[in-house]
C-alpha cells in the first residue's frame, strides 16, 4: 500500500473540503424547495459518503500539538455561529443561549477550538430535529469555563443507532482538540435528547 504524503493528503482535505460545502449548498436548496422524500434521501446518502471520506482524511492526518495563547471563547464561539447560520436557518432550528458578558478568556489553541466548535455545530445541523430547539450555555466553574449544548436527536429510520453517534459525526476528532488544550468533552443522552459539553481551563 503506498503511503500518502503530506501534500497529497493537504490536498485530498482540500477538495473533501469543497465537496462538503457544495452538499452543504445543495441540501439548503433541497429543504428550500421542498424536494421529495426520495431526493432528500439522496442527498443525504451523498453527504454521508462525504463525511466518511473526511473521516478517514483526518484519521490520516495527526493533529499538531496546541499553540496556547490568551483567547476569547465567546468570540471564537460567536464567529462559528455566524459561519453556521445557512444550515441551523434551513433546519429550522430555534436556539436559545444563556451566555456571560465578553471576554470569556481560555488559554488554548485558537485554530483547534474552532475546529473542535465547528465539529459542535455540523452535527447539531445535520442530526437535529428540525424545528427543535438549541438550549446553549457557558459558565464559569472551579477555574474552567463549560460549555453545555442540549437538543432533540432526530433520529429516523435511516439514522445511525444513538450510541454510535460520537464515531460517526466527528466527535471522537472534537475531543481530541479538547484534550490537547487541556479540557474535557462529554456527549450524553437522555432519552431523545442530547446533551454535549466541554470544559477548557480558564486564563489567569
Amino acid at each position: 500500500m503506498v503511503a500518502v504524503t503530506g501534500k497529497k493528503l493537504s490536498e485530498l482535505k482540500s477538495a473533501s473540503t469543497e465537496l462538503r460545502d457544495m452538499i452543504s449548498v445543495l441540501e439548503i436548496t433541497i429543504r428550500s424547495a421542498d424536494a421529495g422524500p426520495e431526493l432528500a434521501a439522496q442527498i443525504r446518502n451523498i453527504s454521508d459518503r462525504a463525511d466518511s471520506l473526511t473521516r478517514i482524511l483526518d484519521a490520516e492526518a495527526p493533529l499538531t500539538a496546541p499553540v496556547l495563547k490568551r483567547c476569547d471563547l465567546l468570540g471564537i464561539l460567536d464567529e462559528v455561529v455566524n459561519a453556521h447560520l445557512p444550515e441551523l436557518s434551513a433546519a429550522r432550528l430555534s436556539t436559545r443561549a444563556k451566555l456571560p458578558s465578553p471576554p470569556a478568556y481560555i488559554t488554548a489553541d485558537p485554530s483547534h477550538i474552532h475546529a473542535m466548535l465547528s465539529i459542535i455545530f455540523d452535527n447539531l445541523a445535520k442530526y437535529t430535529l428540525s424545528g427543535s430547539r438549541v438550549e446553549l450555555s457557558l459558565s464559569l466553574e472551579n477555574g474552567h469555563w463549560v460549555f453545555e449544548m442540549v437538543n432533540t436527536v432526530a433520529q429516523s429510520s435511516s439514522s445511525v443507532d444513538a450510541k454510535l453517534l460520537p464515531s460517526s459525526t466527528g466527535l471522537i476528532r472534537a475531543r481530541e482538540y479538547v484534550e490537547l488544550n487541556g479540557g474535557r468533552l462529554e456527549r450524553a443522552m437522555d432519552g431523545e435528547h442530547f446533551k454535549v459539553s466541554f470544559s477548557l481551563p480558564a486564563a489567569h
